[in-house]
């Protein structure tokens, strides 16, 4: 059973769903009690056992909730073991907003050991929603702070504090007189065993349902209608689901190490000469600048090639790219080639910027990323003449095809971003669909830690508010993410005249 925070929870009504891991049961219960106090109405898991009903209520108090309250701390992304993942995903398959409150002060770059290897993923999820660091701030400090920054009374009046638990006292019932004994006995009456509290049962992990990729061509008027077959989902070891109609997405998708050769039995010298060493040092150094060389993609500008075709990579235009934001090349790869123009798209993510400036309700036609492609990247980022092989070409924006989101009217665009289809047909499988940051995109600080980072699709999201994109492992994500958010990064591409 969970743990009694000290005041009932809101059943009824608006309220706020408060997601929590149970060793930190006691800090959040002191927040809340205080919220509880400022009349912030509020539902947590008290009084339930697990099981069956268990999982219920909390889909039901989800569903019916204004938003999702989660606390994060050391000991949330401390192992793969958490509930807070799936009342996350149901959270987010609601539509519902979801805050962040920051108890512990986590730097997975500075100390991986923070953050479990299998949540890397999941702990940049969180961190691109909505909340606030409060770590060793009083509980004043951080109730006040998150009714001004997540609004939590605002649109509702304030309710009057749920009731808090009174402890109550058993009776005590008349004894009956003993009967009269020969030789009475001054015995102590037995007290009562108490059964032993049942430890709780251990929260299992939520098995993956597997998901094929689906795949429909693009219709945009110039471009190729050929679907490459998508690599079947990256799949999660874990143990029973609770929500099994809930896909539930594995967003850990290490690097894999270089294959490692056969061990060999050592050999020991009693002296290694001095030459031995130096010797061995050229041998490997030879060894890999070969093998450097016969792997490295040869680049050259568009200008230097006699031809182009699907898969081939050049430069073309400039961009800031270093630290520093030095202007360079900007790298492209072809995706399909047809009717003498060529689809390319950036080799890179080359810089940050939202969706839409605000969070409202738009389409790629509206969106402030779209004027910024056509005007402020297609102006810097290319010449008069490099501009004039830029097709201007007519983008239908289909529906989102999962949640029927509408995509808006079609668009005349030079530069524009790919829809949710032609992701899924011209990337082969995740690891092709996987982009890394230029060094001034990773200076500003919102990539992964191998510098891999989310993308925008210009297709819509869940809602009219978000917009879909491809995570960090290459996966297109359906759901996307609000339009406002500063995590997403731009991988522009454009058709060229050949």
């Amino acid at each position: 059973m969970a743990t009694n925070f000290g005041f009932m929870p809101v059943l009824e009504g608006k309220r706020y769903f408060i997601s929590y891991k149970s060793e930190d049961a006691e800090r959040v219960g002191a927040i809340t009690r205080r919220l509880n106090e400022m009349g912030v109405p509020m539902w947590y898991d008290y009084g339930i056992e697990k099981g069956e009903l268990w999982e219920k209520e909390i889909n039901r108090n989800i569903k019916a909730s204004e938003a999702v309250i989660i606390f994060a701390t050391k000991a949330l992304f401390a192992a793969n073991d958490t509930w807070v993942r799936i009342e996350f995903d149901v959270a987010k398959m609601y539509g519902k907003k979801r805050y962040v409150v920051w108890l512990d002060a986590l730097d997975p770059y500075e100390h991986p050991e923070d953050v479990h290897d299998d949540l890397k993923i999941w702990y940049w999820n969180v961190a691109r929603l909505q909340g606030i660091k409060v770590a060793g701030c009083s509980v004043d400090r951080i109730t006040q702070t998150m009714v001004t920054e997540f609004h939590l009374i605002q649109g509702m009046p304030p309710q009057p504090p749920s009731p808090t638990f009174q402890p109550t006292e058993a009776k005590a019932e008349p004894k009956p007189e003993p009967k009269p004994k020969p030789e009475p006995k001054s015995e102590p009456e037995p007290k009562p065993e108490l059964k032993p509290k049942p430890e709780p049962k251990p929260k299992p992990e939520p098995v993956p349902v597997p998901q094929s990729v689906g795949q429909t061509a693009s219709t945009v008027s110039s471009q190729p209608t050929q679907v490459a077959n998508a690599a079947p989902k990256p799949q999660k070891s874990a143990a029973a689901s609770v929500y099994p109609a809930l896909p539930v997405y594995n967003y850990s998708n290490p690097i894999q190490a270089p294959n490692k050769p056969a061990a060999t039995k050592s050999v020991k010298f009693k002296h290694t000469p001095l030459i031995v060493t130096v010797a061995l040092v050229l041998v490997v150094a030879i060894v890999g600048g070969i093998w450097a060389v016969g792997n490295a993609i040869s680049v050259k500008p568009l200008s230097e090639l006699d031809s182009v075709s699907v898969g081939d990579h050049f430069t073309f235009g400039n961009y800031k790219q270093g630290t520093d934001g030095e202007i360079q090349p900007i790298g492209w790869r072809v995706l399909a080639v047809k009717n003498g123009k060529a689809l390319v798209i950036s080799e890179k993510l080359l810089d940050y910027v939202p969706y839409n400036e605000e969070g409202v309700l738009v389409t790629w036609e509206t969106c402030t990323l779209r004027q910024w492609m056509n005007n402020d990247f297609l102006n810097e980022a290319f010449s008069t003449s490099e501009q004039a092989k830029i097709a201007t070409v007519t983008n239908q924006n289909p529906d989102n095809p999962e949640y029927g989101t509408s995509g808006g009217n079609a668009t005349q665009d030079k530069i524009f971003a790919l829809s949710i289809e032609e992701a899924k047909t011209y990337f082969s499988s995740y690891s092709d669909g996987k982009a890394y940051t230029t060094d001034y995109a990773h200076a500003k600080g919102r990539d992964f830690r191998d510098r891999s980072g989310w993308w925008w699709l210009r297709s819509p999201g869940l809602s009219g508010s978000d917009a879909a994109d491809v995570d960090t492992g290459g996966y297109v994500d359906q759901d996307g993410d609000s339009v406002d958010d500063n995590f997403c990064a731009v991988r522009p591409a454009f058709w060229l005249n050949l």
